[in-house]
């Protein structure tokens, strides 16, 4: 029984926490009833309005009963096309061959003596007793 009261003051106490954040938010936000509202809306200053009357559209004018005839742009006419001089192509002859110069053949060269190499010694440590 005990449980299911403190239960109920906690669901009490957080319910009211919770409401209480929510109205002091919308009583923040909600105009004050004696401010008087402004029913007009504020003049276009003239250069404003002088702006938007050039960027109306043109009125257009009135459409007759009889369509006048549309007057051709652009008229087909026969016209040739010269021939154009055949461009005469003239068969090169291969490029010159360069003669390839023989490497001379060196004599075999004896073989030098090997110099045996010492074998490096490290110094590094290790814990390997042998």
């Amino acid at each position: 029984m005990r449980v299911l009261a403190a239960l109920f003051a906690y669901t009490a106490v957080v319910c009211l926490l919770a409401g209480g954040l929510i109205w002091g938010t919308l009583w923040l936000v909600e105009p004050d009833p004696t401010i008087k509202l402004e029913r007009q809306a504020a003049p276009i200053p003239p250069r404003i309005a002088e702006s938007i009357e050039r960027k109306k559209p043109l009125p257009v004018p009135a459409v007759t009963a009889t369509p006048e005839p549309v007057k051709r742009v652009m008229q087909e006419a026969s016209a040739s096309l010269t021939n154009q001089p055949i461009a005469k192509i003239r068969e090169l002859s291969p490029p010159p061959k360069k003669a390839k110069k023989r490497r001379e053949q060196n004599p075999v060269v004896a073989e030098a003596p090997t110099i045996p190499v010492p074998q490096t010694v490290s110094t590094a440590r290790t814990d390997f007793p042998y």
